[in-house]
């Protein structure tokens, strides 16, 4: 997803390549999370979701300092990929210009790949739903530009808006 969005988002090859490849270490700190809790088929409590919280900076730690740009960008992706737009998410509460743009491209791609995904504690979303929640949520959690780069990319977004 990421390839298509920022395609659409109109990057230069160099670095639209750059992006995919640095995306795809986001969660590269979840080894560090006990599979017991990732496992886990009911809602997460407070403790559990504070260890798995602890993924992006764990993953900023295992990337960074590398000597590699894409490590480097890999890096800063891991740490901010689930800070949201607005300031509520974490693990820093940054907003708006604050979290990088490859941060917010790869944040709208995770959470619309997440929520069609099946996981251990709910079945995957429809593409139309999945959809529906990010729209809903562009200017809060996501940057309304990279939301509608997504719309733009996914077939029969029209079909799925009404």
């Amino acid at each position: 997803m990421v390839a298509a969005v920022t395609e659409q988002l109109g990057l230069e090859d160099a670095s639209r390549e750059k992006i995919i490849e640095a995306s795809r270490f986001h969660d590269i700190g979840k080894i560090a999370v006990p599979h017991r809790i990732l496992a886990r088929t009911g809602t997460l409590d407070a403790e559990d979701r504070a260890v798995v919280e602890t993924h992006c900076e764990i993953g900023s730690w295992l990337l960074r300092d590398r000597g590699c740009p894409v490590l480097d960008l890999a890096a800063t992706i891991a740490v901010q990929h689930h800070e949201n737009i607005d300031g509520s998410g974490y693990p820093y509460g940054l907003a708006g210009e604050e979290i990088s743009f490859e941060a917010r491209v790869v944040h709208v791609c995770d959470v619309f790949d997440a929520l069609t995904s099946d996981r251990t504690y709910r079945p995957a979303f429809t593409v139309a739903e999945a959809l529906r929640m990010v729209v809903a949520d562009a200017g809060q959690a996501f940057d309304p530009k990279i939301v509608e780069a997504l719309t733009a990319v996914v077939p029969d977004w029209k079909l799925c808006a009404a």
